[in-house]
């Protein structure tokens, strides 16, 4: 996959399978005297051979192109990587404020990390990975539940849904999540660390860069799905980052953030770092998409693609900060299925700013068989 189509692709040896079989006859026509047809029996090793040595030249090509950002994957991309100091995300766990009832009479005493709390599932397991200290006095306590499993099964549970003890502790009377847990993530895939890699010699100046503050935000978890960096007043730096599916980051993320972007080896002297939230931009519109009579039989597959894709361009876009509403991009979905005339939308064109991002519900998709003698 190319990830800057505007940059050529690179190519170390040419591979061009009729010019080289052409060569390959020649050769063998200077060795034997015999040219060989279509129809000789050794055209078809020679044929073979020609194949193989173009699978050699792609693989030349292709491990060429692995030392490339633009097309580095997997562990080529980890080395990739190292080159500018940027290492590969592994994946988070979800976590989540909670509320803790204390027994009646309780004495001073300490939650130690380890305190198991289930999710309404059943399944999925929340702990604690610090010590909390009570005094006799209180009667509720705050403490952050992080899921035990990374990845992003733990995500989205809400309020209330995670309740059942499974350490016994005699002072507790009660533990309930607060919040909606976020911040899982799976290991940072190929096309997100790619774009840190991209902004990581921002990192190296010391003037506090736009793309060493992005870059930096980004590296504070795998969830984070996008992030923007604003200046309004000089050495005043706001922060604001999304997660993916238009999710804000809750106060805990914010905390990890603020502290990455804040560490003596990153924030320059005399900037002062603070996050914001972003702002949800919400709209919402239907999808018409007129079809051939003679495709009737297509509109069911037609519309169910429209909605599919839409629904999915529509996710994508939650997680980007800045993502102007574009109505063209969702009628291009329904205008090149074949058989389709005519794709509109009732969405209205908007710009947002970097502090802001789209959430868009596509409410219908609506199919309207037209006869062509008409349009």
């Amino acid at each position: 996959m190319q990830r800057f189509p505007d940059i050529p692709a690179p190519e170390l040896v040419e591979v061009d399978s009729e010019a080289s079989l052409a060569r390959i006859r020649q050769q063998y026509y200077e060795k034997t005297g015999h040219y060989p047809d279509v129809n000789d029996p050794e055209t078809f090793e020679l044929e073979q051979l020609n194949y193989e040595s173009n699978l050699l030249r792609d693989d030349i090509n292709r491990s060429a192109q692995q030392n490339l950002l633009a097309y580095a994957d997997g562990a080529m991309l980890d080395n990739v990587g190292l080159l500018v100091g940027a290492t590969r995300l592994p994946a988070s766990s979800a976590s989540t404020p909670a509320t803790v009832t204390l027994v009646t009479g309780h004495p001073d005493f300490v939650l130690a990390a380890g305190y198991n709390v289930l999710a309404s599932d059943g399944q999925t397991s929340f702990v604690t990975t610090a010590d909390y200290a009570f005094s006799a006095s209180q009667t509720e306590g705050e403490i952050t539940l992080v899921a035990t499993d990374p990845g992003t099964a733990g995500n989205g549970f809400l309020p209330g849904e995670i309740t059942q003890t499974v350490t016994p502790n005699d002072w507790i009377g009660a533990v309930s999540n607060t919040g909606t847990t976020q911040g899982g993530a799976d290991t940072e895939d190929d096309d997100s660390f790619a774009e840190r890699i991209f902004l990581a010699p921002g990192q190296f100046s010391v003037a506090g860069p736009y793309d060493a503050y992005k870059y930096w935000v980004l590296s504070a978890s795998a969830a984070i799905s996008d992030a923007s960096v604003e200046s309004p007043e000089p050495n005043d730096i706001v922060l604001c980052a999304v997660l993916e599916g238009g999710i804000i980051p809750d106060a805990p993320l914010k905390a990890v953030i603020l502290e990455t972007c804040s560490a003596r080896d990153v924030r320059p002297l005399g900037d002062r770092v603070s996050i914001a939230d972003p702002t949800a931009i919400e709209t919402s519109g239907e999808i018409r998409v007129e079809v051939y009579k003679a495709n009737a039989s297509l509109a069911n597959q037609i519309e169910d693609a429209v909605r599919q894709e839409a629904d999915a361009l529509a996710y994508k876009w939650s997680g980007k900060l800045g993502r102007d509403i574009v109505p063209q991009a969702f009628e291009a979905i329904g205008q090149k299925k074949s058989g389709v005339y005519r794709c509109t939308t009732t969405l209205a064109e908007q710009t947002l700013n970097n502090q802001q991002f789209p959430l868009i519900t596509i409410t219908a998709v609506d199919v309207v068989l037209v006869d062509e003698e008409e349009v």
